[in-house]
């Protein structure tokens, strides 16, 4: 996988189930020098990047996880309902 992602800048991985799928990727990534991001929210993909953090850290590799899903979703929610909330 890793050669496969030698001239790529950055994955968004929404290929589930994550728990099967984020660590291989995220290593390839780490050997490819390639970023990575993911749609889960799943904790246990969290502790897997959270374990990679320092070899990421040596390769110049952000891995970022629940780019998409839950953190975006309720912080937009957060937005709508202070202006919601401001509005009254």
């Amino acid at each position: 996988m890793a050669e496969q992602l030698a001239d790529v800048i950055v994955v968004s991985q929404c290929a589930g189930p994550f728990s099967a799928t984020a660590e291989p990727m995220m290593k390839a990534c780490i050997k490819a020098g390639t970023h990575y991001t993911d749609i889960t929210g799943e904790g246990p993909v969290f502790r897997i990047g959270q374990s990679l953090h320092e070899q990421a850290k040596n390769a110049g590799v952000m891995l970022m996880g629940d780019v998409g899903f839950d953190v975006i979703a309720t912080d937009c929610l957060a937005i709508f309902l202070a202006s919601a909330i401001t509005r009254c």
